[in-house]
């Protein structure tokens, strides 16, 4: 895990979700969460699977106030194959597992020449 220069994790910066949302796309759910960061800020790249060219969706609900790490642990663990990895002091990368490791995954592909 990435952590900042004062050794902090951008998973423990608090956040209060309130959501009234019953099922919200996955981007929607990851932006209100981000929106309600204090003390920090955090920023997600995310690399999922669509299923008929449409995102997933998660239920949000009323978290409250919880850290970043806990509200992300609900959310991801909906979506089956699916995790979070901090890369950065602000930034979460959120793909499925074992993306870094598939063939077939535009992002690993190798480009000879430009």
């Amino acid at each position: 895990m990435v952590r900042a220069v004062d050794g902090s994790s951008p998973l423990q910066l608090p956040v209060f979700v309130t959501s009234h949302h019953q099922r919200v796309v996955l981007t929607e759910a990851l932006s209100e969460v981000g929106a309600t960061a204090q003390h920090g800020y955090v920023l997600f790249g995310v690399e999922v699977r669509l299923k008929g060219g449409k995102e997933p969706t998660v239920r949000l609900g009323s978290l409250g106030k919880t850290a970043l790490g806990e509200a992300l642990a609900h959310i991801i663990g909906q979506l089956p194959g699916c995790r979070f990895e901090v890369v950065g002091p602000h930034l979460v990368h959120i793909a499925p597992a074992g993306f870094q490791e598939d063939p077939l995954n535009p992002m690993n592909m190798r480009v000879k020449k430009l």
